[in-house]
This record gives structure tokens, sequence and C-alpha cells, in this order.
């Protein structure tokens, strides 16, 4: 986590036409508080992912963040902030503060949008895509992953019937927040004896495709593969297209 006072740091050299600056939009990220040994910090974390690293400012900050529509300038800003919560910042410290968030990519800019454009080429060309919270919200290792899973599903409370969900609209929650949430939707499926055509119309239904170049319907496979003749069935699947 990098820690900045901005609000208080002042540069040596005065740059030239800082009160003039325009301070780019914030993004929609994350902020919080927290306590530190140095006292209340806020941090900012950026929850796409196109940013790694979080940033701790000093409460103040806050103040002036909530500005940052992208509209105002530096000198703007600093004026409104002293007219509405008596709080004196220079504009230079503002537009310090703006281009240190620009740099590190919290804000909405031209460096930015070149930082999301790598990521996203980066990701369409990789070969293998690894899951983004493996190792943060659940296990990343298989074995560990189901002693996970089944520990969750254990410490449930019990349920009342056993009425098999038509579908789960399951919202991007962290799975450390959402366990029992989540826990509770999913154990009604386990154990659950479904037909197997039942599952193939629902993977139908769903418009699933592979991600090679021919996107070929995943229910139509799964639908062609149960209807081959033979007790011993065989799905060959070319990992290098992702399926």
């Amino acid at each position: 986590m990098r820690e900045e006072d901005v609000v208080t740091r002042h540069s040596d050299v005065a740059r030239p036409n800082a009160g003039a600056y325009k301070c780019p939009k914030l993004r929609a990220i994350e902020s919080f508080s927290v306590d530190t040994d140095d006292g209340e910090r806020l941090v900012l974390r950026d929850p796409t992912g196109y940013v790694e690293e979080t940033v701790a400012l000093i409460p103040a900050a806050g103040l002036l963040l909530q500005f940052f529509d992208g509209e105002r300038s530096a000198v703007q800003i600093a004026t409104r902030v002293q007219l509405q919560y008596s709080l004196q910042v220079t504009s230079d410290a503002i537009a310090e503060l703006a281009q240190g968030l620009d740099e590190l990519g919290f804000l909405e800019s031209p460096a930015f949008d070149v930082r999301r454009r790598a990521i996203n080429d980066a990701y369409r060309r990789s070969a293998k895509r690894e899951a983004r919270f493996a190792g943060e919200s659940y296990p990343a290792e298989p074995d560990e992953l189901k002693a996970f899973l089944a520990e969750s599903f254990e410490r449930l409370d019990p349920i009342d019937g056993d009425e098999i969900p038509a579908g789960i609209v399951a919202p991007h929650v962290d799975l450390r927040v959402a366990e029992a949430a989540y826990g509770h939707a999913y154990r009604r499926f386990l154990g659950a004896r479904r037909r197997p055509d039942a599952f193939v119309v629902e993977v139908k239904r769903s418009g699933l495709r592979g991600r090679g170049g021919g996107g070929f319907p995943t229910g139509r496979k799964l639908e062609s593969c149960r209807k081959a003749h033979g007790e011993d069935k065989y799905v060959i699947c070319n990992a290098d297209e992702g399926d």
C-alpha cells in the first residue's frame, strides 16, 4: 500500500498553470477508512483489477476527491473546499494529488485508457486465463478448493424442503462476504438426481459457446456426445483454444 499525504505536501518547484489544470474524473473505485499507527487513513482500491496497488491518503483528501468530476480545475476545487469546509489547500497541492492518482490509474484520463487497452489486449491474447480471485477469496489449488467448499456447506444451517432452483442469479460478491448466501443456493444442487437431458437443455438455453474462433455452441457438443453410440464416451478438448 502506498501512502501519500498529498494534501499537506507541497512541491518545491511550482508547476506552471497548475491552478488551471483540470482534474480528471475519479474512476468508480472503492474507498474505506483504516486505522494505522500514524492515524486514520483513507484507502482507495480498484475493484476492477486494472490497478492492483492501493493508496492511502489522509482523510482530508476525501473532501477534495468528491469534486474530481472532470469539469473543475484545481483552482475551482480549492475555492470550493475553502468555502464549503473552511479547508485551505493550494491549487498546486490539488494538481499534484490529481497527477499522482492519474499516474497510478485511479482517474479517467488518456493515460488510463492506454492502461486499460493494454491490459484488455493482453488478456485476449493470453492462452491461459487465471481465475481472478483464486488464492484470494478462495483457494487456488483444486484439492484445497474442494475441501473449502465442503466445509462451507457443512457450516450452513439446515434448509427447509428439497426443491431444486430452476436457476441462480449470482451477483459479483466476494465469497468471503457472501459465503452463506452462495452456500444455501448451491447446496440445493448437491445430491440432486437431475436427468442428463435437463442439463443439456439448460446449457443449450444459456447460449454458452466455445471460446475458439468458431464459437461452437457448448450445448450441442454435449448433446452430440450423449447421443453417440456405446457405453464409453470421450470429449476431446483443444485446451489451446480455451474450451
